[in-house]
């Protein structure tokens, strides 16, 4: 007789059972995944928070930088100098946020850049005019010495070698020397150099003709006198002629 097929008792009990059975796993099966949602969300938070401090480190020594050249341009010396001070610590750290090391690092950079910029327009006009620094001048040159100064001591350099090549006249080395020597921090390196005045002046004129000899590719006779200026000169004298020694020597 066609119609339903016919099911034994088994048949019934082994299927009720069986989807019961799978109905059952369903659960266990959603809880196995959640250790690995957890661990997921976990990892997402960890990344926003890295990202957030990432992000903090940027704008925060870019925020230095700013309020550094605000300083500057306020005069407010002893503020620019904590500025600097708290980038350098920065920049050093190597516990947790040593990620942000290396953009504090570039922040001490540009604050040096900005000081020693700084510093060129404080000297340029004393150097031209001869005048005595005034008051916000020797209050940058001496309460931010820690960024001053070595460009300081590169400029009494650089203008001593000057005078020894013709380039800069007596007349505005030595105020320049003797005023650079008042500033607290340079007296000894602006001291030496006044101090040694009259050895440059002796050493000038044989400088100058090398530096002549030099420039008309004349190497050989350039290093002779260089040489003998090494052997009887010292002090400043000495280091630069034996530098120019060294640079004639590469090219002959």
């Amino acid at each position: 007789m066609a119609g339903k097929p016919r099911h034994s008792h088994a048949f019934y009990v082994d299927r009720h059972y069986g989807m019961r059975a799978t109905r059952r796993r369903e659960p266990g099966d959603r809880r196995s995944l959640r250790p690995v949602a957890t661990v997921f969300v976990i990892l997402l938070v960890l990344a926003a928070v890295a990202g957030g401090f990432w992000l903090h480190g940027r704008t925060r020594s870019g925020r230095v930088v700013e309020a550094f050249a605000d300083a500057l341009d306020r005069k407010d010396h002893a503020a620019a100098l904590a500025l600097y001070k708290e980038a350098q610590v920065k920049a050093l750290d190597t516990g947790f946020f040593a990620f942000h090391a290396e953009r504090f690092r570039n922040a001490v950079r540009q604050m040096e850049i900005q000081a020693a910029a700084e510093t060129d327009a404080i000297l340029d006009p004393l150097l031209q005019s001869g005048e005595r620094l005034d008051y916000l001048s020797r209050s940058f040159l001496e309460n931010l010495r820690e960024l001053s100064s070595a460009r300081v001591k590169v400029r009494l350099r650089e203008e001593s070698l000057a005078f020894l090549d013709g380039t800069r006249s007596l007349a505005r080395l030595e105020p320049f020397l003797r005023e650079m020597a008042t500033v607290r921090g340079l007296e000894e390196a602006a001291g030496s150099l006044l101090a040694e005045l009259p050895d440059l002046e002796a050493a000038a004129p044989d400088f100058l003709e090398a530096r002549g000899l030099l420039e008309a590719f004349s190497w050989l006779e350039a290093a002779d006198l260089l040489d003998r200026l090494v052997e009887t000169s010292d002090g400043f004298v000495r280091e630069a002629a034996l530098a120019r020694y060294d640079a004639a020597k590469i090219r002959m």
